[in-house]
């Protein structure tokens, strides 16, 4: 709309420009196909040359600016749940404060409460890396909008290259003093009555990630921290999302959620929490601290202007396209033929499924990761080769109740010709769906081989007791294509099955059935039941391994792959008796 702000636009995408020449001499030949060899060394130094491209390009056309909030930029996810319901995030860098600061702030209820000022919340439960509270969320409205109730439970965890990822999610009531709590509530008469959400739509989720080891030397020591949260939020009551309304009540609610205005009495205060933690932490460096936590409540109704549709916005989005679609080239090659080597190994396998093979299929090595030979001694791992023994078979079956040791009644999931690992992940119901999935031996005499650590893992897993198995049966989730609030809930951190979930074993001659009841977990369950509303939109796929404990034992290798690609879970086969 002027010239200065033009003149900054082209001088962005110049800058664009200029950074795709001096990372990638090559681009051209590279982008028509023409070159093959250079490929990874070009890619190599694209990432180096303007920070990781692999993590941008999976969110490439995933957010897009939305507005302008104090200052931070908040973006919105292009992508809904089948609800509808869309993610919000915003993200703040923190100088002078040490991850692990931020972390435990983060996870005090009570700070959490302070800085957002809109809902009281007490701690019911407090047990290791999971806290439980309770408390009722207050909207800032003119308008007779019921307080709403909350039973959520936050767990962190730390991924392997540093970051910290908290989850966030609402919860049913699980002990009596959750019920309690919950029906104190409700006796404070009619016009005060809360709206109860346990919607598995809801859920928010930190990320604090360190820098990057380059950019920490760099930066002479002084620490900086990336703060990105969160926030997909069901506020309940005729302000729901339900993808099972029918278009009237859909309708009555779309107008509601607009009167109300939800993004300014519900979204906006959590996300201003960011900004208040920020200025939380960073105060602690200075000598004079004026400012106490319950002082860092910033008033959601004092709103900047939105820049929507701006010049200034435009040209950032603008700036982002450009990156991405030339990177997104180069990595199009290479998705093309990992694509092709998937197509040829579903052949060779020839998988039993009774759900359309488009929806399963077998990676390979998946670029998974793996403990190495010295693994005790460095802690570094090492990509993984292709796995040891091949997808049989893949189902999604609907049972009535769990089910457990499907192999006495699913004859489909043994192979007769050789022996067979059969892995039975449990979603938590009803409905009780169950993904069942079984591989065979590539080669037959290499699990049996304990002179290999392979071989050696696998028979003690055979002649082990349960405790023993689990301690060694090991889940690698990856989700390859999402939304960015679904990968962070379900990371790419190694799982031992066996000590985060009720694990059941079944040996028989010529197989071995592990059954892990998601449900057990109410971590687990909310993240599954989270990942369940986006299930025909993203990718994940899975590794199996057996852990390696001692020098012997290493390096560890995979046991077998699967990739679940927009699985419709309504395609269900319900189990006949």
């Amino acid at each position: 709309e002027s010239e200065i702000e033009a003149n900054r636009w082209k001088e962005d995408i110049e800058s664009v420009v200029k950074m795709l020449e001096g990372a990638a001499p090559d681009l051209e030949q590279c982008l028509s196909g023409s070159q093959n060899n250079d490929e990874n060394q070009l890619l190599s130094a694209a990432e180096e040359a303007d920070g990781n491209f692999s993590q941008y390009l999976e969110d490439s056309g995933k957010w897009r600016l939305k507005k302008v909030l104090h200052g931070v930029r908040v973006f919105e996810g292009a992508q809904a749940n089948e609800d509808g319901l869309k993610a919000n995030m915003i993200s703040v860098i923190i100088r002078g404060v040490p991850p692990t600061k931020i972390l435990k702030t983060v996870m005090d209820q009570n700070t959490m409460t302070d800085i957002c000022g809109i809902f009281d919340a007490k701690v019911l439960d407090e047990e290791g890396e999971r806290v439980t509270a309770f408390g009722n969320m207050y909207p800032k409205t003119r308008l007779p909008v019921w307080p709403r109730q909350f039973l959520s439970q936050r767990a962190w965890r730390q991924e392997e290259d540093g970051t910290f990822v908290v989850l966030v999610n609402q919860i049913a009531p699980q002990a009596p003093h959750h019920i309690f709590a919950v029906e104190e509530y409700k006796m404070e008469g009619f016009f005060k009555r809360p709206v109860t959400s346990t919607s598995t739509s809801t859920i928010s989720s930190f990320t604090i990630s360190p820098l990057k080891r380059k950019h920490a030397e760099d930066n002479l020591g002084m620490q900086e921290v990336l703060l990105t949260y969160t926030v997909q939020l069901d506020p309940g009551g005729w302000l729901s999302y339900e993808k099972n309304d029918n278009w009237l009540v859909a309708r009555l609610k779309s107008i509601a959620r607009h009167l109300v205005d939800i993004e300014r009495v519900f979204i906006d205060p959590l996300l201003i929490g960011a900004i208040a933690i920020r200025d939380l932490c960073e105060q602690g460096r200075f000598i004079a601290t004026p400012l106490e936590g319950n002082q860092f409540n910033l008033n959601p109704n004092t709103r900047p202007s939105m820049i929507l549709g701006s010049v200034g916005a435009r040209a950032r989005s603008m700036n982002a396209a450009v990156k991405a679609a030339a990177f997104a080239a180069i990595k199009w090659k290479r998705y093309k033929r990992l694509t092709e080597a998937r197509a040829s190994s579903i052949v060779r396998a020839q998988i039993n499924t009774q759900i359309s093979q488009e929806q399963w299929s077998c990676p390979g090595s998946a670029d998974f990761k793996v403990r190495g030979k010295t693994y005790l001694d460095d802690r570094k791992k090492i990509l993984a080769g292709d796995p040891r023994f091949d997808l049989f078979s893949a189902d999604l079956i609907l049972f009535k109740e769990p089910q457990e040791h499907v192999a006495k009644i699913a004859k489909h999931l043994i192979c007769i010709t050789s022996f067979t690992v059969i892995v039975q992940l449990m979603v938590p119901g009803p409905p009780h769906y169950s993904l069942i999935f079984s591989f065979i031996p590539h080669d037959d005499s290499y699990y049996k081989d304990t002179a290999k650590p392979f071989g050696r893992l696998f028979q003690k897993m055979l002649q082990s007791d349960d405790t023993d198995r689990n301690a060694m049966l090991k889940l690698i989730p990856r989700v390859a294509q999402g939304p960015w609030v679904v990968r962070q809930a379900v990371g790419t951190t190694p799982v031992l099955l066996g000590q985060k979930l009720k694990t059941t074993y079944h040996l028989s001659d010529n197989y071995l059935e592990m059954d892990c009841d998601i449900a057990s977990s109410s971590v687990a369950a909310s993240i599954v039941k989270l990942v369940s509303g986006y299930t025909r939109s993203i990718a994940v796929e899975l590794g199996v391994v057996l852990q390696g404990a001692t020098d012997d034992e290493l390096p560890e290798e995979l046991l077998g792959t699967i990739r679940l690609d927009r699985l419709n879970l309504s395609a269900a086969v319900p189990w006949q008796d």
